[in-house]
């Protein structure tokens, strides 16, 4: 199983709900790296994880991220595992420009 750090995210509003946000792809990095190097949809995230293919994290290896529904509108979505430490939330990670995801290859899994 191949393991990813997400570094970066881009987030679009919900239909019908224009001041609520959701994650819709994130740029990730092989284990340990810094600079996006790949990018995957939130779909995709969901279900290699649900597959156990890959597994994804953000600031620390303690920060997993898994799937969610949200609850206010439903949408099939990722989260962070708490973890307690500051900056380890995905909500908190800067966003990737569309022209930077552009440029990342795919994670094929």
């Amino acid at each position: 199983m191949a393991t990813y750090r997400i570094v970066c995210v881009a987030k679009l509003a919900t239909t019908g709900h224009p001041d609520h946000l959701h994650i819709q792809w994130v740029g990730a990095a092989p284990d340990g790296g810094e600079r996006p190097t790949h990018k995957a949809g939130v779909g995709q995230v969901r279900r290699m994880i649900d597959d156990d293919s890959e597994a994804f994290y953000t600031m620390s290896p303690k920060a997993k991220v898994r799937p969610v529904t949200c609850g206010t509108c439903q949408t099939q979505t990722i989260e962070t595992v708490g973890d307690k430490v500051p900056g380890n939330n995905l909500d908190e990670l800067p966003e990737c420009s569309l022209d930077v995801l552009d440029r990342l290859a795919d994670i094929l899994a």
